[in-house]
């Protein structure tokens, strides 16, 4: 097939040969900053990026595509139902800038649980990359469940993780874990030579606990502030242990309802931006509607995008990735070029992803491009676009 042009406004173009994305043009984030210029693709990874000069004026954003390492569900779609989930989830985050992601499992039955990392290693997944399994449940403390079950929820078992590994294929990339549990120890150090790793969440530790454990390789703060000890100045808690903490992760729901802004920006002055994580905890209800919803975990009604348990729990979010982004930038005031790491290559950093998170030559063709309003225009997943389809 020949080369066809598709010239979205007169200062942004793409290229496309036989399908596939070659060419993009406008504001390139390129190492920390906005450049003018052009990037090229080929055989599904970057060769070749060209900045002319400053970034232009009205120019669309040319960025890292979108990772979101904590996600229950999207457009209808659970992952504990197993079954085309992963499909659905894929087909739908496109739209919200996401090339990979992570399927996040709340504590659910042991069986439950099995199939559905039975299903995720069955599944021919396209689009979007879920490229590893975060287990938040079942090892979390029923004193902090936040929406989950506590019947679901059971002491570190380093047996049952196995099990659930070889279910999948050995894809679990995280587990959140409460330390202060009988045995977390143990099975914090089984994960790590599993090469899996955890993260801090659902958890009444103290704050000396909560330091600990940091010193046990717990590397990841499970969406901060939630679900877990506050900070008091007599007893500060897991919270002013991730305040405090150097090197720890923070995941972070930036939809102004789990987070007030005044506490984002207080997290974003303590860990900066090479330290927090946006994530949605999306639910079934992400891209979706209003209404009463009902999943393999819990039930739940969304008024006014906001999710919740008959009791009033907050329960996940209807937060997109794109919407993090405009949120953080103005609930901080901090630039796009602060917030954008978040989503990009912290992640990445934080599990270990080397081949993508950012735009340098021979990492994955993974791109969202934004438009001046960081609305999502375009996305691409190993430079085959994904949005629009």
């Amino acid at each position: 097939m020949g080369v066809q042009k598709l010239v979205i406004q007169s200062y942004f173009s793409l290229e496309v040969f036989d399908g596939h994305m070659e060419v993009l043009r406008g504001n390139i984030f390129w190492r920390g900053a906005f450049h003018s210029g052009s990037i090229s693709s080929s055989h599904g990874l970057i060769d070749s990026i060209e900045t002319l000069g400053p970034p232009a004026d009205g120019d669309r954003y040319i960025v890292p595509g979108f990772v979101d390492i904590h996600i229950h569900g999207s457009c209808g779609h659970d992952f504990l139902s197993g079954g085309d989930s992963f499909a659905g989830v894929s087909h739908c985050l496109a739209r919200n800038g996401v090339t990979s992601y992570m399927p996040t499992f709340a504590a659910a039955p042991r069986e439950l649980m099995l199939s559905a990392l039975e299903s995720y290693a069955g599944a021919v997944h396209t689009g979007p990359d879920p490229f590893a399994i975060h287990l938040e449940g079942p090892f979390i403390s029923p004193a902090r469940k936040g929406a989950q079950n506590p019947g679901y929820m059971r002491s570190p078992d380093s047996a049952e993780l196995d099990e659930y590994m070889s279910a999948c294929g050995g894809r679990i990339g995280l587990v959140t874990v409460a330390p202060e549990l009988q045995g977390a120890r143990e099975f914090v150090a089984h994960c790590i030579s599993a090469g899996v790793r955890c993260s801090i969440g659902h958890s009444d530790a103290t704050y000396e606990q909560a330091l600990e454990s940091f010193g046990w390789g717990i590397s990841i703060v499970n969406h901060a502030y939630n679900a877990m000890t506050p900070f008091h100045h007599r007893a500060p808690g897991v919270v002013g242990a991730m305040l405090n903490a150097s090197g720890i992760y923070c995941e972070l729901i930036a939809d102004g309802i789990h987070v007030s802004p005044g506490a984002a920006s207080l997290l974003a002055g303590r860990a900066g931006s090479d330290r927090i994580i946006l994530i949605t905890d999306g639910i079934i209800a992400q891209n979706g509607v209003d209404g009463r919803y009902d999943t393999d975990a819990f039930a739940f009604e969304v008024r006014g995008g906001v999710a919740r348990l008959e009791d009033g729990t907050l329960a996940g979010s209807t937060l997109t990735m794109d919407g993090a982004l405009r949120n953080m930038m103005s609930m901080t005031s901090l630039p796009l070029e602060e917030v954008l790491p978040m989503l990009t290559s912290v992640p990445c950093s934080a599990m270990g992803l080397e081949d993508r998170g950012r735009l340098e030559e021979g990492l994955r063709a993974d791109i969202t491009v934004l438009d001046s309003s960081r609305n999502v225009v375009q996305s691409y997943v190993r430079g085959e676009r994904s949005f629009p389809a």
